[in-house]
C-alpha cells in the first residue's frame, strides 16, 4: 500500500511538472511575440506590428490607419502603451490549443498621449494561431490594480441582502475562501472587486458544482442579490462559468 502511494505521489509530482514545464514553455513563445510586436511599436514599423497579429486584427487597424494623420495617431498610441517591464501572473490556454492568453502587471512609462506619469497596469494579450503560428489578436489593458475600489469589508450579512433587486456581474475570480457557512469569491471587473457570497463548499458539492470551477483566472458571470448599503458586496443567486 505504501508503495503504492509513493508510485501515485511520483506519478502526480511528474505530470504536474510536465504542464508546468509546458506552460511556461508556452508563456516564453507568447512573451517573445509580444516583446516584438512592443518593439515594432517603439520603432514606429506598422507593417512590423502588422505581420505578427492576426489577419482579423490586421484588418481592423487597417480600417484604423488609412489616412496619414490616423496612421500617426495609431502609433503614437501605441508606443505609449509599450511597458518599460512586465511581469507574467497568468498563461490561460484553450484544450484546442489554438488560443491563450497573457495576463500581465505591466509598469507603464508617463506618457503625454495619454496623459499620466507612469502606472501600473493589468493587461490581457490575446493569441491565437494561424497556419501553426501564433500571432496576437488583441491587447486589452484591464486597469490600475493601485485603484481598484474594494468592498468595505469581507463580512457575509445576508441580512442586508435587497432582495427586491437582482443584478448580473461579471469578471474574474481573483480568490475564492470555503468558509464553515459559506464560500468568498473575489470577482475582479475593471477598477472593482466585488465580495461575492455562495452557500458553504458543502451544499456546493451537493448541487453538482466542481469547485475547480471557483478557482482563480476563472472568468465567471453572477446573478445576485446586491447588498443594501455596500454596491460592491453581493449574494450569489445563480452563477455561470464564461469559457473565453
Amino acid at each position: 500500500m505504501l508503495r503504492r502511494l509513493i508510485f501515485l505521489t511520483a506519478w502526480v509530482f511528474i505530470c504536474w511538472a510536465a504542464v508546468n514545464a509546458s506552460n511556461a514553455q508556452e508563456s516564453g513563445e507568447l512573451s517573445r511575440l509580444f516583446d516584438a510586436y512592443n518593439a515594432a511599436a517603439k520603432a514606429g514599423n506598422l507593417d512590423k506590428m502588422l505581420a505578427l497579429c492576426t489577419s482579423e486584427r490586421q484588418q481592423e487597424i487597417r480600417a484604423q490607419t488609412k489616412k496619414k494623420e490616423e496612421r500617426g495617431s495609431f502609433l503614437s498610441s501605441a508606443r505609449s502603451q509599450v511597458p518599460e517591464s512586465y511581469q507574467v501572473q497568468h498563461v490561460a490556454s484553450q484544450k484546442d490549443s489554438q488560443t491563450a492568453k497573457l495576463f500581465l502587471l505591466a509598469q507603464l512609462p508617463a506618457a503625454s498621449e495619454v496623459k499620466h506619469g507612469g502606472m501600473r497596469m493589468e493587461e490581457a494579450i490575446s493569441f491565437k494561431k494561424e497556419k501553426g503560428e501564433w500571432r496576437i489578436s488583441s491587447v486589452l489593458p484591464l486597469g490600475d490594480p493601485d485603484t481598484v475600489a474594494h468592498p468595505k469589508d469581507l463580512r457575509c450579512d445576508p441580512g442586508e441582502a435587497d432582495l427586491s433587486v437582482s443584478r448580473e456581474i461579471e469578471g474574474r475570480i481573483v480568490k475564492t475562501d470555503f468558509n464553515l457557512e459559506y464560500t468568498l469569491v473575489l470577482l475582479r471587473a475593471k477598477d472593482e472587486e466585488y465580495a461575492v457570497f455562495l452557500p458553504d463548499k458543502e451544499v456546493l458539492q451537493k448541487a453538482g458544482m466542481q469547485l475547480h470551477e471557483l478557482d482563480p483566472w476563472k472568468m465567471h458571470k453572477f446573478v445576485n442579490h446586491p447588498h443594501k448599503t455596500d454596491k460592491l458586496k453581493f449574494f450569489a443567486t445563480g452563477r455561470r462559468l464564461i469559457e473565453d
